[in-house]
């Protein structure tokens, strides 16, 4: 007389003719949990599916359940002893307990198999168990065994005693091998200490246990045979799940999402709370080494809170990152933070011009893009087609499917008039790496082929689209600052001219250019100039054929910021070739790496002293007595697109390779540090390892280089490096056509001065890390008055009129 069945796709429950339905429909070829619990003391039972409260009713009428037949995908009708309403589908999972279930332990038993030892548990049906084979080996079989156990009088699990609810006959017959619930086996339940006490109606327990092992935990309590005033047993036990969280620190929010622009770093502000009564101490755990905290230990007052800021470095590569931190109070409890950090570089401008778009002459493709093994479905990545001189013709984002791997793109793409036939190439921006792919179609023996226009049609379909794969071409996005830019690529763009491999990166402005190298080392600039007859540009020496290598570090010139595109063959599994002397070498990994990781490879065939520096910082290679070799300077790391320039000491000639990473491979072994305290915008440069003397050096202590009004070079005290007990300065003076002078500052303000210059020589490196250069230096409070003063103390008689730094009244005014 108990019933759960289905009727035209609703699902029901009966009992001693009563029916009550769910709202949803469930008949979609989906696994559903089905629940029905019954509260006699309360008069009421619920109907739940998928965890989710359908329907409640009353039970004053229901009878228990009688019988002594259990079926399973039919009914059955006890009168005529038919069976009827066949189900086709699939039943897993089934359980009876003698007592009704608190709503979080349904939900818990809908996804978790227990283990059997539950209180209340009757019967408990997986229809399957992990059997060993007679290889040892461990399968899983069909079986109407109950995972119910047992325990004998001293609490020991009787092995012997287990309940058969279905024949084996049966489960042969029926079983599906193919076909499980989607659930996952319950923790092993572990028995702690209580003690309890029983007021008039009321029965409290105490958990025995120190709070931080039940911290974040759930705590079963299950009460059975309690008698009344009469010594009435209660019906059926009364259980509880109870979640354990009593930390009196709190992160202010429980989860923190961050969207980071590479390069840029980002600061979350967040606050600790304490909830008790009581002063706390404290300690911040699990910071990846790419982020840092303001504070990471100290003490909160009662009721109270403190701020907290987390500062990732702009140095941190493109990808998505799951980190976790923890407040460790001095009770052992610990409360995590889940951050989602979300790093995403620059998405490449491609956009259809008003020309394309005025003709109005299109064609339309359904495509899905495949990176290695990966089908793209990420809404941030961008799929465009490019025409004759890299000309955009159309771009779209990924649209999300109906699966989590059914991204599709639908592309229109633009041609001019009469373009019928001309072929358009594919490139993949992929936002979780920030790397663009060449992608094409291919055919059946995974060849490439060629997509050429036609207009007013359309390639693919939402169920049968066109695959573009991604193969070893690449298109690296390479940033320029505004005046020189050391620059290189892991990719080998094809032999062409000047013009067009240069104009085929992006667009140039009059004045701008690119240093290249003859095949005798020198350096030769090519323009990008405007002839004024035709107010056209042009480059010079425009038709001669070039080729990038990939293996040199080249100086672009530019008057403004921008990206260039250089497309080509991903070569960063390629060896660089390293001579006696200074060397322009390319960096050929795909992503940022420290660079112990970067020059791993040359390390051990290099020389104490020598330097590897990029446009503004620099380090120095250091040999200890113990053969300890350490890259010692402001130079932490090597990064993508950026060139570099290293001296090697030794008189022979050494091949070396960068880490190969493979795409989607992610890299966050990055320290956190700040960005460049200077960045030299200038073609080349000089490095000093300078020591000052004459004034006590305080944290965060700056030399600064002028030259003039000009600011040549920054570098700030750092106590990591010394000699002889005293502090490095790592200084890379940008170009300079004069002498340099010194000024150390202190919160912006000039606390000392130099008493002598310095001559500027390129590439040049003066000082070691054993005989550092001396700066002598005046302190200001000895130097400056009222009125004006130069840099090197000497009083002006009145305000000067020419270019560079100047003291007055005691503060620096720059005068250009």
């Amino acid at each position: 007389h108990f019933n759960i069945g289905m009727e035209n796709g609703k699902l029901f429950f009966r009992s001693g003719g009563q029916q009550v339905n769910a709202s949803g429909f469930y008949n979609d070829g989906s696994w559903h949990h089905l629940a029905v619990t019954v509260n006699r003391s309360q008069n009421v039972g619920r109907l739940f599916v998928d965890e989710k409260l359908e329907q409640t009713f009353t039970v004053d009428t229901l009878g228990g359940i009688a019988g002594n037949a259990l079926y399973l995908g039919a009914t059955y009708d006890p009168g005529s002893g038919n069976l009827s309403k066949m189900l086709n589908g699939n039943i897993d999972e089934l359980a009876m307990f003698e007592m009704e279930l608190p709503e979080n332990v349904l939900r818990l038993v809908s996804k978790n198999t227990p283990s059997g030892e539950e209180m209340g548990l009757m019967a408990y049906l997986s229809f399957s168990r992990s059997e060993r084979q007679t290889d040892n080996s461990q399968r899983l079989m069909p079986t109407g065994l109950s995972l119910r156990k047992y325990k004998d009088n001293h609490g020991d699990i009787v092995e012997n005693h287990v309940d058969t609810i279905v024949s084996q006959e049966v489960i042969d017959l029926h079983a599906d091998r193919r076909s499980y619930a989607p659930m996952v086996n319950a923790g092993k339940l572990e028995n702690i200490k209580y003690s309890y006490v029983a007021r008039d109606n009321e029965l409290f327990i105490n958990l025995d246990v120190p709070d931080y092992q039940i911290e974040k935990t759930n705590v079963y309590v299950t009460v059975k045979e309690v008698a009344d005033l009469q010594g009435n047993l209660m019906a059926s036990p009364v259980a509880m799940n109870l979640y354990v969280y009593r930390a009196p620190l709190r992160w202010n929010v429980k989860r923190k999402t961050v969207n980071v622009r590479y390069g840029e770093g980002a600061t979350v502000d967040l606050t600790i709370e304490n909830l008790s009564g009581k002063t706390k101490d404290f300690t911040l755990e699990g910071l990846p080494q790419w982020m840092t905290a303001s504070q990471t230990s100290g003490k909160i007052e009662a009721l109270d809170e403190i701020p907290v800021a987390l500062t990732i470095s702009p140095y941190v590569n493109i990808g998505d990152f799951e980190e976790i931190i923890y407040i460790v109070g001095d009770n052992g409890m610990t409360e995590p933070l889940p951050l989602s950090i979300h790093v995403r570089g620059e998405a490449p401008d491609w956009t259809v011009d008003d020309e394309l778009k005025r003709g109005n002459v299109t064609m339309h493709i359904v495509a899905r893009v495949t990176v290695g093994d990966e089908i793209a479905h990420d809404t941030d990545d961008i799929l465009t087609a490019v025409g004759t001189g890299h000309r955009t013709l159309g771009a779209a984002n990924v649209k999300q499917g109906t699966a989590e791997n059914d991204g599709l793109v639908y592309l229109t793409i633009y041609n001019t008039a009469g373009a019928n036939g001309t072929p358009v190439n594919f490139e993949f921006y992929d936002a979780s790496t920030g790397r663009i792919y060449v992608v094409a179609p291919r055919n059946g023996t995974d060849e490439e082929e060629t997509v050429v226009f036609q207009a007013d049609t359309i390639m693919g379909t939402a169920t049968n689209p066109v695959v573009l794969y991604a193969g070893w071409k690449e298109v690296q996005a390479v940033r320029l600052e505004k005046g020189w830019s050391w620059a290189s690529t892991y990719v080998m763009p094809a032999e062409a001219t000047v013009s067009n491999l240069l104009n085929g990166m992006g667009t140039w402005e009059a004045g701008e250019g690119l240093e290249l190298l003859e095949s005798d080392g020198r350096a030769f600039l090519l323009t990008y100039k405007l002839d004024p007859t035709s107010n056209t540009c042009y480059w010079d020496n425009g038709d001669k054929t070039t080729q990038l290598n990939p293996k040199r570090m080249y100086r672009f010139y530019t008057k403004s910021p921008k990206t260039i595109y250089i497309a080509g063959e991903n070569v960063s599994y390629e060896s660089i070739t390293v001579h006696q002397g200074w060397n322009r070498i390319g960096y050929l990994a795909p992503m940022n790496l420290p660079i112990a990781t970067a020059l791993a490879d040359y390390t051990d065939a290099a020389s104490d002293g020598d330097i590897i520096k990029s446009q503004s910082e620099f380090a120095v290679l250091s040999i200890d007595a113990s053969g300890n070799r350490m890259w010692k300077g402001t130079l932490e790391f090597l990064r993508t697109g950026e060139g570099y320039m290293l001296r090697r000491q030794a008189d022979t000639e050494h091949k070396f390779w960068y880490p190969y990473y493979s795409a989607g491979t992610k890299y966050n072994n990055v320290k956190a540090r700040k960005a460049p305290a200077f960045q030299n915008n200038t073609g080349s440069s000089m490095n000093v390892i300078a020591q000052a003397q004459g004034i006590e050096l305080e944290p965060g202590d700056r030399l600064v280089a002028y030259e003039g009004a000009e600011i040549r070079g920054i570098a700030e005290v750092d106590n990591k490096f010394t000699s002889e007990n005293a502090p490095l300065f790592f200084l890379t003076v940008g170009a300079s056509k004069h002498d340099l002078h010194f000024v150390l500052e202190r919160d912006g303000e000039p606390v000392a001065t130099a008493s002598q210059s310095m001559s500027y020589e390129d590439n040049a490196v003066k000082g070691t890390l054993a005989k550092p250069a001396i700066i002598s230096f005046l302190p200001a409070d000895n130097l400056y008055g009222e009125g004006w003063y130069s840099v090197q103390g000497i009083r002006l008689p009145k305000k000067p009129l020419e270019r560079g730094v100047y003291i007055h009244n005691g503060q620096k005014v720059i005068i250009k």
